[in-house]
């Protein structure tokens, strides 16, 4: 065994004019084979701590170089998984009205030590295939510090995937939960850090900082319930009024000291001493009740549907008195108009979007695309058949003859199919303004591009809180959409 060991110190310092990192692998294995090859008649003996102490001296600068890259590796690792989205707010009410322009919320969160500079993008799937064009939002966030971030997607159907992807060279992804369609919502208007958050009533609440800074994101909200004055700027402030004067209605209920809100600067319109006061195209309504005294009767039939209180509890009594008796039985069956209701719903962009397609129909020559289809599917095959035939088979002829005829008629239909028609870049649309304010307009415009060469485009249009969408759940548009200032 002493041999063994001698020997293995000879093949150390005979590969100890390699390079450090091979002559250590080296000596290992020669080390190894020798020491297997003596194992039989001899007994293992432990290393003295002496030469143990005198190897890690002499190790001690390749050591602590080896310790401070696993601990940069980790730290880097670490700061790369860092960014997550913690929170997710769908709509108002956890919820999405379908062919609208909805609000999506997102709490992203930076826990590592360095500021992340880049963008937020939303992508839509159907079938874990991408469709739509990606939603961008640039954003910066300090270290160790989070912030919501909105998205104002458009959904049409209840099948679809969302997932929100940051970063560049460490992206991560996060899958959001799909979301369920319903019906504009009606919200009880809460601040975020209040502690009766959780108490009493029957509505959804909505946190107030969350309400967004554009119109145009507003309509997936119905009626909103107040019993506070929102600790908004001016801005988001201004918005929630516009909303009011675009048909929204505001609910006023009382306070726990049974006072109602009183509201200054912008929101001051919405101070009411009637029990109904109208602002703009909306309404203002106030409630003898606090948010504790909100019950789901009462919701469904004075708040959802803006029935008068006194007229609602008559006609529940009436109702209640006209179902029971005792046995429990209803004497008579109700009017035919209480168990029926109609409804318009929206059917969608699909007709639009078909009208306005049909406005810019290219005027092709069907006859001519067809005859040199005909003629092209002839020279391939049996005319380099034929051709092959005539000069005897030989490849060259063959494979050049038909390089020669994928290439003309290239050039032809490219000519043909677009060229020569009279075919102009156009947009055809067609657009449903509302009044949002003094002097302000909510629009929404469906508009159907044709261009004759392919290329870049920007479609841009004037005002503030632009939305678009490119209407598409079937294929992945070739594009991006920035909303918000710069859309």
């Amino acid at each position: 065994m002493s041999s063994a060991i001698h020997g293995s110190e000879e093949v150390v310092g005979a590969c100890r004019e390699r390079p450090q990192w091979r002559s250590a692998i080296y000596a290992g294995r020669c080390l190894q084979n020798r020491l297997s090859r003596d194992i039989r008649g001899s007994a293992l003996r432990p290393i003295p701590a002496e030469r143990l102490i005198a190897i890690v001296r002499r190790r001690w600068s390749a050591i602590c170089t080896v310790a401070t890259l696993l601990c940069a590796f980790a730290t880097c690792h670490r700061d790369a998984c860092a960014a997550d989205i913690e929170q997710v707010q769908w709509g108002y009410d956890g919820q999405v009205v379908a062919n609208r322009f909805n609000l999506l919320s997102v709490l992203f969160s930076n826990n590592s030590a360095q500021p992340f500079d880049g963008a937020l993008t939303l992508r839509k799937s159907v079938a874990n295939q991408n469709v739509d064009a990606p939603l961008v939002e640039a954003i910066y966030l300090a270290p160790n510090s989070s912030r919501w971030v909105q998205f104002y997607p458009y959904s049409k159907f209840d099948w679809e995937e969302w997932s929100v992807s940051w970063g560049s060279s460490t992206p991560g992804t996060y899958a959001l939960p799909k979301p369920r369609q319903g019906k504009p919502a009606c919200v009880l208007l809460d601040e975020p850090d209040a502690l009766t958050a959780g108490s009493g009533g029957a509505l959804k609440r909505f946190p107030e900082n969350l309400f967004p800074i554009h119109l145009t994101a507003t309509d997936g909200l119905k009626s909103v319930a107040i019993d506070h004055v929102p600790r908004w700027e001016e801005g988001r402030a201004r918005a929630f009024l516009e909303w009011v004067n675009h048909g929204g209605r505001v609910h006023l209920l009382r306070t726990l000291q049974g006072e109602y809100p009183q509201f200054t600067g912008v929101l001051e319109p919405l101070n009411a001493q009637a029990t109904r006061k109208r602002v703009g195209l909306g309404f203002v309504d106030r409630h003898d009740r606090s948010r504790r005294q909100l019950d789901p009767s009462y919701v469904e039939n004075v708040l959802l549907e803006g029935r008068d209180p006194a007229e609602v509890a008559a006609e529940l009594a009436e109702k209640s008195s006209l179902l029971t008796e005792a046995g429990g039985k209803p004497k008579k069956a109700l009017p035919e108009s209480d168990n029926m209701f109609f409804t318009y719903q929206w059917e969608g962009d699909d007709p639009l979007m078909t009208a306005l397609k049909k406005m810019s129909r290219p005027n092709h020559s069907w006859v001519l695309i067809h005859l040199m289809s005909l003629v092209y599917i002839a020279l391939i095959f049996p005319g380099c058949f034929a051709i092959g035939k005539r000069r005897g088979g030989d490849y060259r002829i063959v494979f050049g003859s038909l390089l020669a005829i994928v290439f003309v008629f290239s050039l032809a239909f490219l000519f043909v199919g677009r060229r020569g028609y009279g075919e102009q870049t156009s947009v055809h649309s067609v657009a449903i303004a509302r009044v949002a304010g003094p002097d302000r307009y909510d629009v929404t415009q469906w508009s159907n591009a044709f261009v004759t060469e392919g290329g870049d485009y920007t479609f841009s249009h004037a005002g503030s809180g632009r939305m678009y969408s490119s209407c598409q759940d079937e294929e992945l548009v070739r594009g991006e959409i920035r909303n918000g200032a710069e859309a």
